[in-house]
């Protein structure tokens, strides 16, 4: 896909893909392993991490989550059981190895998405650290679940659709089949980067195979594993409508739209203080939340921070609207995410590393306007002021994650 890459580039892009592994391992050792243990279904702002870990290692188990992560456990199961041959790690040092590594690729990858949009390096370098810096990326991407892989198939997708068709039919299949092949509701970043850049022909041609591809290996996947399910039987998205509001099943939802898109637009990027929370399933009681909160309770600088995300944001729209083909993928992307988490899933933060790589293309777009000097400054106000109040909501929500987890074990 690139034929000549300079020292310069491959230098920042190593450098941020290991600032991203550090990132990432650092998150692993200090809450993800825990989340692994049986008690910790839920906890980690209702992430399934016992379950994604199990489908991760094992082909036993229970993978009947294909129902909506069409084929997660037979695209990430053969690479553990690659490294168990290889090197007899434990459980846990393997996946911490595959996260620390789906974590370096994403990194590479947005870092190349942003030079393709034609930022300088060093603009590219900075929004790929606004990234880095992010609450997603602190909270998320040492936690064994689908959301890291998930994330690596949309960055791959924003790739695709800054190359155009220039990276040739095979490459937007692959990149389609992949937004479908982690989570069903992320093939909207495949259908949308398609529809804005090839004709309907083409359009028609790549998504059609692209999700013959994914069904044929979900039905190699149903053979294999247990329990796995075919994720185009309509029994299983029906019985997705017990995590919207408006589902019998889920009394303890409540419907709150603004706290949803405040979720999805800014905490996404600089957390709120996390507390103590209720899961709507009533699965488990207990859960570490932040859907009600925001970062006024931060003080001045985590109000600074949020101040300097909006502002970036809105300069970023902006510049996603004169910015043609790219910029209305990126806008139609996000739109369709909005919509979708108005009405699905709790809390809305659980989905953050779908929607993070859309909102850092956004911002980036800030570079296409005449305020793009303004925007660089508040991109490094965001990275500063944001990254010191991440990790300090991160370490206070470990916290919370090791209390809850502690009395369970006494419980028991």
């Amino acid at each position: 896909m690139f034929k000549h890459i300079g020292w310069r580039d491959s230098s920042l892009a190593a450098a941020l893909a290991l600032l991203a592994v550090i990132v990432s391992v650092t998150g692993f050792y200090a809450v993800g392993s825990l989340m692994t243990e049986r008690g910790g279904f839920d906890v980690w702002f209702s992430a399934d991490v016992p379950r994604v870990y199990s489908n991760m290692l094992t082909t036993f188990g229970n993978h009947y989550r294909t129902s909506v992560h069409p084929i997660f456990s037979v695209l990430v199961h053969p690479i553990t059981t690659i490294l168990q041959i290889l090197t007899g790690w434990t459980d846990a040092t393997i996946t911490m190895v595959v996260f620390a590594a789906f974590s370096a690729i994403s990194i590479v990858l947005l870092y190349a998405f942003l030079r393709l949009m034609s930022l300088p390096a060093g603009a590219a370098a900075l929004f790929t650290l606004l990234y880095i810096s992010s609450a997603t990326f602190i909270y998320w991407s040492g936690i064994p679940e689908t959301y890291l892989p998930a994330s690596l198939s949309i960055i791959l997708m924003l790739l695709l659709l800054a190359m155009g068709p220039r990276a040739g039919w095979l490459w937007w299949v692959i990149g389609s089949a992949g937004t479908l092949s982690i989570t069903i509701t992320n093939a909207m970043f495949g259908f949308v980067a398609t529809v804005v850049t090839w004709p309907w022909r083409g359009v028609v041609r790549i998504i059609l195979v692209a999700t013959l591809l994914v069904m044929a290996a979900s039905v190699a996947q149903k053979l294999i594993y247990n329990r796995a399910q075919l994720f185009f039987d309509p029994r299983s998205l029906i019985d997705e409508l017990r995590y919207t509001p408006i589902s019998d099943d889920a009394p303890d939802f409540e419907w709150t739209p603004a706290a949803n898109i405040h979720a999805l637009l800014v905490t996404t990027i600089v957390a709120p203080t996390p507390e103590i929370g209720r899961s709507p399933t009533g699965r488990n009681p207990v859960i570490i939340d932040n859907q009600m909160r925001t970062v006024l309770d931060r003080g001045p600088v985590g109000i600074a921070a949020g101040a300097s995300w909006v502002a970036l944001l809105a300069i970023g729209l902006w510049g996603a609207a004169r910015a043609r083909r790219v910029g209305l993928g990126l806008l139609l992307s996000l739109a369709g995410q909005a919509v979708l988490h108005l009405i699905y899933g709790y809390p809305t933060f659980l989905y953050a590393m779908h929607v993070a790589p859309v909102l850092i293309g956004i911002a980036a777009c800030a570079w296409y306007t005449p305020l793009r000097h303004y925007a660089l400054g508040l991109a490094a106000a965001t990275v500063l002021l944001g990254g010191i109040t991440n990790i300090e909501t991160m370490r206070e929500a470990v916290d919370l994650a090791h209390a809850v987890m502690a009395e369970k074990a006494a419980n028991r």
